[in-house]
């Protein structure tokens, strides 16, 4: 998951053709905010909503954020984006997809991207798609040139949905080897960019990666039906984003702080 923040202004320079992953800018009158960055994990997004969305929402000021993601990180992107309570999704919307993908044969492998656009279209409102237009950004990697796009507009929720399952692609839960969107094929965004920055150095950023603060076993990136596990992820992101709650004080205002004028 990537986190980029800027200001206003900063944002008004981007043109349409300038992309990200998922990222949260800040004021660039203020620290710079941290960029985190969820890499190919369809699992491991439940240890990043409870870390940087979380927190985030918790205890810093998050006006004037654009957020950007890059594989599954689009999903706590998106969420934060809507400027969704991380909490309330998880324990809803998120948890009822685990359960009705564990209904599912093979526990859902194989109808776990379906179910993924399901839960997340149902989610929406109907202009949400025109509502995040230069506030989110999704990382897809075009073949076979693995040319990086940053895509940020996009004709309906359904559109923005499959730019997002683009962005997360991997053949093991798909029976495609690449995907199609808007008439071209892709593969997962972190290929391509895996610290994506729409705006560039007009305005401070910075990266965390999953395995920031916790060692990263590799089966904890599967997609697991185990509502027990996904909750356990979510409480540990949680309390190692507080852990370090210093290093995300050098680029973060807290809400109740002062702000430059």
């Amino acid at each position: 998951m990537d986190a980029l923040w800027t200001d206003d202004a900063a944002a008004a320079t981007v043109e349409d053709g300038e992309k990200d992953s998922l990222s949260i800018r800040k004021s660039m009158k203020r620290k710079a905010a941290d960029v985190a960055h969820v890499h190919e994990d369809h699992s491991m997004w439940k240890y990043f909503r409870g870390l940087v969305p979380r927190v985030f929402q918790e205890r810093f000021d998050l006006t004037d954020a654009v957020f950007s993601g890059a594989s599954a990180g689009c999903f706590p992107a998106l969420v934060l984006a809507m400027n969704k309570n991380v909490s309330d999704f998880f324990h809803g919307a998120n948890l009822t997809l685990i359960r009705d993908a564990d209904k599912k044969t093979f526990m859902g492998w194989r109808d776990w991207i379906p179910l993924t656009k399901q839960h997340t279209l149902m989610m929406l409102e109907p202009d949400t798609y025109q509502k995040l237009d230069k506030k989110f950004y999704c990382s897809i990697t075009r073949v076979p040139s693995l040319e990086n796009e940053l895509v940020t507009s996009w004709t309906d929720n359904e559109d923005m949905v499959d730019c997002m399952l683009t962005s997360g692609h991997v053949p093991l839960y798909h029976p495609e080897y690449l995907r199609s969107f808007r008439g071209h094929k892709y593969i997962d965004g972190s290929v391509s960019n895996n610290d994506p920055m729409p705006l560039g150095n007009l305005a401070p950023a910075h990266v965390f990666h999953f395995w920031k603060w916790r060692q990263i076993l590799p089966h904890w990136i599967l997609v697991s039906t185990n509502a027990n596990w996904a909750n356990q992820q979510f409480e540990w992101g949680r309390a190692d984003a507080v852990a370090h709650l210093h290093e995300i004080e050098t680029v973060l205002h807290y809400k109740d702080d002062e702000h430059d004028e």
